[in-house]
């Protein structure tokens, strides 16, 4: 019986990992996209 919570436990905590990794990778692309663009260089 503990072996089995065991499983459940271990396969919760890498769900959990797993949203975090997507949830930082989301906020890294919004931010790319949103951040400010330097002025262009006038000629």
């Amino acid at each position: 019986m503990a072996h089995e919570i065991a499983h459940a436990v271990a396969k919760h905590g890498s769900e959990r990992m797993s949203q975090g990794l997507v949830q930082q990778l989301g906020g890294q692309a919004l931010g790319l996209l949103f951040q400010p663009t330097p002025p262009l260089p006038s000629k």
